[in-house]
Order: structure tokens, then sequence, then C-alpha cells
């Protein structure tokens, strides 16, 4: 920034130094001085830097990319008691709302369940631990409302634009065909950085509250999860930090169904 500034007021001092003392411009000074106004102004424009432009099928293939090498590290067997359970629980849900997703364990002691804008839901080990199967559905249909509402395809798309490629690629095409395995990481390190908003996340507890009345499931499951994951967090700060009011989402679930009744 501070090289541009140095070629820009060269150009626009060259203008200045153009216009005759006596104040009266000639038209051969005036273009002189749009000439070199205008230089400045394409400077400025050479120098700033260039927005890429992310399709969605785009940022599904990185999702895809990302979420093979995450489910390479320490693969799960398919006879894991994780990857039994959730098997059981999802068998009905790989095409839920139109969509195609696909479930997995990983086992990874914080309880937690991760989306990706292809379908992808990865479900801890950790919030398996913590959540009886109705209350562990609750909340993995909850991640479904990412993929459904765009919220998963807009957090990859901010991660992968604060992702700093530093590669001179001028289109995501390129970019994506040269990505490393670290590049990937420290996109999935922007990916940590930016949450799912407030709005979106009360959005999931709705659409998971929607889902368990019209497959007549215990709703209040839901309400349970966040009152479990309240009680981890008091002595568990990655609990209390994945989740800073389960006490108060578990309240509005719990008033929602008392005024829908």
């Amino acid at each position: 920034m501070k090289k541009l500034s140095v070629i820009a007021m060269a150009l626009l001092l060259a203008a200045c130094n153009t216009v005759p003392k006596s104040g009266e411009a000639s038209s051969k000074t005036a273009e002189t001085a749009a000439a070199a106004s205008a230089a400045a102004e394409a400077a400025v424009e050479a120098a700033a830097p260039k927005v890429v432009t992310v399709s969605d099928v785009e940022l599904k293939n990185l999702a895809v990319q990302m979420q093979t090498r995450l489910d390479n590290v320490n693969p799960l067997g398919p006879r894991d008691r994780y990857v039994l359970r959730l098997a059981r629980l999802t068998a009905k849900l790989q095409n839920e709302d139109g969509l195609n997703l696909n479930f997995k364990p990983s086992r990874n002691p914080v309880p937690d369940a991760t989306v990706s804008p292809d379908g992808s839901i990865r479900v801890y080990s950790g919030l398996m631990d913590t959540l009886n199967d109705p209350e562990l559905l609750a909340m993995v249909v909850r991640e479904i409302s990412f993929v459904k509402n765009g919220a998963a395809m807009l957090r990859l798309r901010t991660a992968y634009q604060a992702f700093d490629g530093a590669k001179s690629v001028t289109t995501f095409s390129n970019a994506l065909d040269n990505l490393s395995d670290a590049d990937l990481q420290a996109i999935g390190e922007q990916l940590e950085k930016n949450p799912f908003t407030p709005s979106a996340d009360l959005e999931a507890d709705d659409y998971s509250l929607a889902f368990l009345k019209k497959n007549r499931m215990d709703p209040k499951a839901l309400e349970r999860a966040f009152r479990k994951l309240a009680v981890k967090g008091q002595r568990d700060k990655a609990t209390a930090l994945l989740y800073p009011d389960a006490k108060g989402r578990a309240d509005r679930v719990r008033d929602l169904l008392v005024v829908k009744k």
C-alpha cells in the first residue's frame, strides 16, 4: 500500500506540474493532466488485490477435497461402535429435505459436529459420548439446516476469501488445482475462526424441532441435549466455547414447545 501511494502521488504531481504558473491551462496541458490522472487511477486499480470469484460448484469441490483429507486422518473401522451407532441413527437421512447427505463419526473428544456445503456431516465421538440417541439425532439434524439454508456455503466462501494463498493466481480453478495439504489446513483454520452466526444457529434449532415433530419424535430431546452441554460446559472450557449460551438455547426450545402446543 505504501508503494502504491508513492506511485499515485508521483503521477498526480506530474499532472500538477504541467499546469502553467500563470494559471491559464491550455488544451494540451489539460489533456496531459487528464492522462496523468487516468494513469494514477490505473496504478491504483492494478495494485489493488484481485477478488477471486468462486462458484458454488467450485466451493463444493473444495469442501470434498478438505473433507477427504480430514476423513483420512485416523479413520474408524466399519465395525467401530461409533460408526455402527451413527449409521443406525442416520439411515433414513441420506436424502433428507432433497439433499445429498453423508454422515461419519470422527474420534475427537470435543462434543461437536461439523458440516460442509457438499452435505458431509461429521459427528465427533465427544458429542456421541455425551448424548443419548434421541438427543444426538436432534443435534445432528441441526447440521442439515446449515446445508439447506446456504450457511455452510457462505461460511466456506468467507474462509476461502480470507485465505492468504500468496500464489499469484487469478482464478479459483487454478488455485484449486494447486492447493497443497498445508493450504487445505489453512482454509480449515479460517473456518474455525468464523463460526456460524447466532441467527443461523437459532434457525438450525428451529429446523431440528420441526424435523422431530414432523417425524413424531421427542422434540424435548433438543432441549435436553443443550442442558447436558450446558452442564458439561461448566467444567470443560472447550464445551463452554462451543456452546456459550447452551442454557439459554435450552430455555428457548422449552418456551417454543410450550407456545406451539
